[in-house]
């Protein structure tokens, strides 16, 4: 129950602090409400796959679960994907990684230096990879879908 009630907070924290980042990035007012709702489904995808899958797989499928998030809130409010994609990425981003990275760095210590900075870059190949899957699926489908109804209506290029 305790472990049940702190992933909700965590999810009501992710929500608020990408709901004020909307501020700061000039998200419209139609798209406030439901474009933090992308980084608490990406977040829970993480938490549903958390222990389940290694933590790059983790990353990359909660990237993927969030990217179309995005497309499809895009599509259905009528909003750049942009908007949605920034934010529904949040949780995946390897902050973390990268403070450790630079600090380890900075401390002359080079094998955590080499072991972080590749769990990083890992990290954020998969996000980029994830996006990149999504966004070129879905750009695929409509050009398919767009040359078929071109066909249908004797439009032949």
């Amino acid at each position: 129950m305790i472990i049940v009630m702190n992933e909700i907070i965590t999810c009501i924290a992710i929500y608020m602090a990408c709901f004020f980042f909307c501020f700061i990035h000039n998200i419209r007012q139609k798209a406030m409400f439901f474009a933090p709702l992308g980084a608490v489904v990406t977040w829970g995808i993480m938490l549903l796959l958390q222990g389940v899958v290694p933590s790059p797989i983790q990353v990359l499928l909660a990237t993927i679960g969030g990217a179309l998030y995005s497309e499809f809130m895009a599509r259905y409010q009528k909003e750049p994907v942009t908007a949605y994609l920034l934010l529904s990425i949040f949780p995946t981003v390897p902050g973390g990684g990268i403070y450790y990275t630079m600090e380890y760095c900075i401390s002359n210590n080079i094998p955590m230096f080499l072991q972080t900075g590749v769990e990083t870059f890992v990290t954020a190949g998969m996000i980029a990879t994830g996006i990149m899957l999504v966004s070129t699926n879905i750009k695929l489908y409509n050009n398919f879908i767009l040359s078929t109804k071109k066909v249908k209506l004797g439009k032949k290029q």
